[in-house]
């Protein structure tokens, strides 16, 4: 395992110092944080699946269509030739 450098250790203080400052004047905490951002995540996540569901339904309803119209066309041109 590579050992972390000594600029590696000041950037991680700095940022952290950054990330503290703007937490401290937006006046959240780091729990706060996650909380949020895990919130977040789960809306984007759900708006995302409840997308694919109507998807999947507007899939199912043209399918019921095209597919049978599909094999009649099949049918049709077999019995042609």
């Amino acid at each position: 395992m590579k050992s972390i450098s000594l600029s590696q250790i000041i950037g991680l203080i700095i940022a952290s110092l950054v990330v503290g400052f703007i937490l401290k004047a937006i006046d959240m905490s780091p729990m706060d944080f996650w909380k949020v951002l895990w919130e977040r995540i789960s809306k984007l996540a759900l708006w995302a699946w409840n997308g694919l569901d109507g998807l999947a339904l507007y899939v199912l309803m043209g399918a019921a269509i095209v597919i049978p119209i599909y094999v009649l066309m099949r049918v049709m041109k077999k019995g042609r030739g």
